[in-house]
């Protein structure tokens, strides 16, 4: 039987630490964001219902597609810039020439 006091280690080792035994670090941290920029701003409701709503698509991306996948496909539409490199292909440029 295990003691109320002891530290419980995580089962897996990919397993994401856990903030109030429920949340994690991915929820928590937009969800306090919007409180306190809501609390600032007197518009509290409106900001966590967005940060409510951000969690939500953001954990459905996550379990649906890889890692990076949102950054791989904003990079080929254009919106996330690199440097010019012989191994990076621009992506706004459309036609390539060698």
């Amino acid at each position: 039987m295990e003691t109320p006091n002891r530290y419980r280690c995580k089962t897996h080792i990919n397993q994401p630490l856990l903030i109030l035994f429920v949340f994690t670090k991915e929820q928590v941290i937009p969800l306090m964001a919007a409180v306190a920029i809501g609390m600032v701003t007197k518009q509290t409701f409106i900001l966590v219902c967005l940060a409510m709503a951000y969690i939500y698509i953001s954990q459905k991306v996550k379990g649906r597609f890889p890692k990076a996948y949102v950054k791989h496909k904003l990079w080929s539409y254009g919106f996330i810039l690199t440097n010019q490199s012989k191994s990076i292909a621009d992506p706004v440029k459309r036609t390539y020439h060698r």
